[in-house]
């Protein structure tokens, strides 16, 4: 039986030309430009030597990651650059090619709070794309019955998880079982898309084989059957309430290739400073997945890909749905970059939005059950009090996906977003001073 969540809609998976490649290992690029966060905390210099692995900046708070250095090299400083969430500052590592590394001793037989402390300890944030650090999601405060392992991969193009389920099938169960341990929870699930057929094999196989008590789960092949509260739903049952936290629900989502890196940081010692990317479209001569380092700028990722052909018109950090076009290609692979999409003009959305003619699709289909050409018109005309609800909009882009008039409902409501937290903290501002004074 498959399971599935109110609204979503089903569109092309267009996986057919990643599917059946294995991932390689990839390439060492001579030069690294690795992206900070705001919430983190320089521990290098300039001029300084770092070993693969060593930690080159900490977390200053439990909700941001730390970042250690993919490979042994020189820091040779520290420059402004854009990356896909703006400009960032960037360490710049020149590449030894040196055989060292400070990894951790790995764990045989690690308690919960150990699981969860070597997540933070090597830098693990969600790999699914949201990037919220593991450790947080690994020690909530309340009771976890339901762990379930997002493997849905329900965006087109992306073929890197349905890959690790395949190639990694033992680690990634490992890695689950730790996460389960962590958390105590009572169930472990893995969501999975019904018709992505060699992966559900395998993990089928391996299951069977090694009977460990993990529940396979089909899903319906629909989008965003990978989003938090969707899956929870189609999994479980549980209805998680606008604005809630899904662990109040007692569950917890983690993406495949968090399991699997967890794994590598708690029984091999290694912190995160790669990941599987799926480079894929039309206008890429060697479609391929492939280990990249943290740090790796896009166009040598390309490059190493074969190019691009005549035919491109656009690139996209991430899926076709949720991720970011970006317009120069010296932005660097980051934890959170799971897909390069080199697009032609076939591929790319490329038409002429008109007026919205009041069908009604967009709402039809929106998995939070929100209104996006009411948050267009209402954001449009700074009417905030109407759009007080974007705050749970997810941006999966069902909403511009089916919008006959191909309004651009999904960028719309990212900027309404954005105008309303400007509004927010305005008049939290006006009303500390009328208060104070």
């Amino acid at each position: 039986m498959q399971k599935t969540f109110p609204r979503g809609m089903r569109i092309e998976s267009n996986k057919h030309l990643t599917v059946g490649a294995a991932i390689e290992l990839g390439f060492a690029p001579r030069r690294l430009f690795i992206p900070l966060d705001k919430g983190q905390e320089l521990l290098v210099k300039a001029g300084q030597k770092v070993a693969a692995g060593q930690l080159l900046a900490s977390p200053v708070d439990r909700y941001s990651a730390g970042i250690h250095s993919p490979v042994c090299g020189l820091v040779t400083g520290f420059e402004e650059r854009a990356s896909v969430d703006g400009l960032a500052l960037h360490i710049i590592i020149e590449n030894s090619f040196e055989n060292k590394h400070n990894y951790l001793p790995p764990i045989a037989n690690p308690t919960a709070e150990e699981i969860a402390a070597r997540a933070a300890e090597c830098g693990i944030g969600g790999m699914g794309g949201a990037g919220f650090p593991a450790a947080v999601k690994l020690s909530p405060s309340a009771h976890i019955t339901d762990l379930i392992i997002n493997a849905a991969e329900c965006e087109p193009y992306i073929t890197c998880d349905t890959r690790i389920i395949i190639e990694y099938t033992a680690k990634l169960t490992a890695g689950a079982l730790l996460m389960q341990k962590a958390l105590s929870a009572l169930n472990l699930h893995i969501g999975i898309k019904a018709d992505n057929s060699l992966a559900v094999k395998a993990l089928a196989e391996y299951i069977k084989k090694n009977k460990p008590d993990i529940k396979i789960v089909r899903l319906k092949p629909k989008y965003p059957s990978g989003a938090d509260r969707q899956l929870i739903y189609a999994v479980t049952g549980k209805k998680i309430a606008k604005g809630q936290r899904t662990a109040l629900r007692g569950a917890v989502v983690h993406n495949v290739h968090t399991a699997l890196s967890l794994y590598m940081a708690v029984k091999e010692g290694k912190p995160c400073v790669s990941r599987i990317v799926t480079v894929s479209g039309g206008s890429v001569k060697t479609p391929r997945n492939l280990w990249v380092m943290v740090g790796t700028p896009y166009s040598e990722v390309i490059e190493y890909c074969g190019g691009v052909r005549d035919n491109i018109v656009k690139i996209i950090s991430g899926g076709p749905m949720m991720g970011r076009a970006v317009y120069q290609t010296d932005i660097a692979v980051t934890k959170t970059t799971n897909c390069l999409l080199l697009m032609t003009k076939d591929e790319a959305f490329s038409s002429r939005a008109t007026e919205c003619i009041n069908c009604a699709k967009c709402a039809k289909v929106c998995p939070q059950g929100l209104n996006p050409s009411s948050i267009d018109l209402y954001s449009n005309s700074n009417n905030f009090d109407k759009i007080q609800d974007i705050k749970h909009c997810i941006e999966c882009g069902c909403c511009a996906y089916v919008c006959p008039a191909k309004r651009r409902l999904l960028e719309s409501a990212a900027l309404a977003k954005v105008k309303l937290e400007k509004v927010n903290t305005a008049g939290v501002s006006e009303h500390r001073q009328k208060k104070e004074g």
